[in-house]
Order: structure tokens, then C-alpha cells, then sequence
């Protein structure tokens, strides 16, 4: 057992290579985090800040170190180690005081406002995981947690294009929503559908069946969209230019659909 897990306030007032390697749920909190969770947050920093300078720091103290294996645990619970969860709501519970203690005097300093700062980012993507339900079945789904998972799922994607990998959500045993209240379930539906294509893509395991599925949840998705969604102008641009003039009755209209019979040109 860690240190940490034997004593009711842990202390870790010098965290070094020996602590994190103390045992080895520790070690592989720490590696998954800087092998799979740190480049999401390094994607446009060339020197890899979360990835180098952050577990540097944390090796020598509690904040960052707290919240690095936080949001690592609490990722493996949701994604291969479920066990996990304990560790992780453990050490988010001693980041969360770390950062309450924190006094005027210590903010003063610019290293330990970068660090505070670094932890809290990694403590918001914490809770969105932490707070996750199956948004089908989510009896809040207009609340703030709904909507950070949203955000959260789309940033996921966005991270996954760009690196060509897999989500770090798991979306295998979430249903698809078939209630849609507002405009925006829309978008937060096609938005799983999507995140499935992009597993599919990068996991590198495609059954006949694969493709056939995702092209029929696309489909019915499409299909079931009410006539608003559809475009109310659409004039050709001119001068040569590919794609028309397209004019939506909403902004999130015009995130979710694109010409689907476009006029052939004469």
C-alpha cells in the first residue's frame, strides 16, 4: 500500500522517485498519466509542459503530484481498472485541501501559480469523468455536469483527430439518447456517433459488421431530424467557388448539417 493509503493525512512534503515507485498501483497511475492523459493537454504546447515539466515538479510536491494520479486513477476506473476509483477519489480529496490551504503568501509566488493552475485544469477534467453517467439515462441532463461531459467529449474528439488515436472515453456500453428535448441534443447524439466512428478508425479492430452499424446510426440520426434543421437559403457563391451560400435558422443547425442532395451543376 502507498504511503498515503496508511495514514489519514498523507504527507507529502518530498515526493521523489522511490515514493512513486512504492507500489505498483502508484507507478501506473503516474505512467498513464504521462503516456495517455498528458498529451491531450501538450496538443498545441511544442515542449510538452504537462508531459515533463509537471510530473518533474510533482515529484517533489503534493499538489501537482495529487492531482496527476487523481485524474489518472479515476480515467483507468472508467476505462480498464475500476478499482481504481477508491485511489482516485482519495487523492482528489487531498488535492482539493491542498489547494484550500493554499495562503495569499504562497499564491504570491509565480512557480506555485502555474502549478495551482495546472492542477486545477487536471482537477476539472477529474470531475467530468468522476460525474459521468450514461447521458441516455441522466436524469440531469440540462445540469452543469451534462453539459461539462458534453464540452469534455467534444474536446476528446477533437484531440483524437489530431492524434489519429482512439477516444479516451469509453463509448462501448453507451446507448445512444432517443429523447431529444432541444436542438442541441441533436448535436450531443451525432456527437457519440461520431466518437464511435473515430474508436473504429484508430482502434484497429473493424468487424464486417462495423461500418454497416455506424452507417445506420448516422442515418436514422440524420432521418429523424426535424425539417428546421434544414437549410432555409442556399445560393451559389460564384467566382468559381465550390460550396454555396448555406443559411441556417440556428448556429448549432449549421454544425450538424451539411448538403446532403446538393443541385448537380449544369
Amino acid at each position: 500500500m502507498p504511503r498515503a493509503f496508511n495514514q489519514a493525512e498523507p504527507q507529502f512534503h518530498n515526493k521523489n522517485q522511490e515514493d512513486v515507485a512504492a507500489t505498483d498501483s502508484t507507478t501506473r497511475y503516474f505512467h498513464h498519466y504521462i503516456k495517455h492523459i498528458a498529451p491531450w493537454y501538450d496538443l498545441s504546447d511544442a515542449s510538452a509542459t504537462f508531459a515533463t515539466k509537471l510530473p518533474e515538479a510533482s515529484l517533489e510536491l503534493a499538489l501537482p503530484f495529487s492531482a496527476i494520479l487523481a485524474l489518472s486513477a479515476v480515467h483507468m476506473s472508467q476505462t480498464s481498472t475500476p478499482s481504481a476509483r477508491t485511489a482516485a477519489e482519495f487523492y482528489h480529496g487531498h488535492c482539493v485541501r491542498l489547494l484550500i490551504d493554499l495562503t495569499a503568501e504562497d499564491y504570491v509566488d509565480e512557480n506555485t501559480q502555474g502549478l495551482a493552475l495546472a492542477s486545477v485544469c487536471l482537477l476539472r477534467s477529474y470531475e467530468i469523468l468522476s460525474a459521468y453517467r450514461n447521458p441516455s439515462t441522466d436524469h440531469l441532463g440540462s445540469s452543469l455536469r451534462a453539459a461539462g461531459f458534453w464540452n469534455y467529449l467534444r474536446e476528446d474528439i477533437t484531440f483524437s483527430l489530431f492524434r489519429r488515436c482512439p477516444l479516451k472515453i469509453d463509448l462501448d456500453q453507451m446507448s445512444l439518447p432517443t429523447q431529444h428535448d432541444t436542438d442541441q441534443d441533436h448535436l450531443n447524439t451525432v456527437s457519440l456517433i461520431l466518437g464511435r466512428i473515430i474508436n473504429a478508425c484508430f482502434s484497429g479492430i473493424i468487424t464486417d459488421e462495423t461500418w454497416p452499424s455506424l452507417l445506420g446510426m448516422l442515418q436514422d440520426w440524420r432521418s429523424n431530424l426535424p425539417p428546421r434543421f434544414n437549410p432555409f437559403s442556399r445560393a451559389e457563391r460564384g467566382l468559381g467557388l465550390a460550396l454555396p451560400s448555406t443559411w441556417m435558422l440556428r448556429d448549432c443547425h449549421g454544425k450538424l448539417v451539411f448538403p446532403s442532395n446538393p443541385t448537380p451543376r449544369s
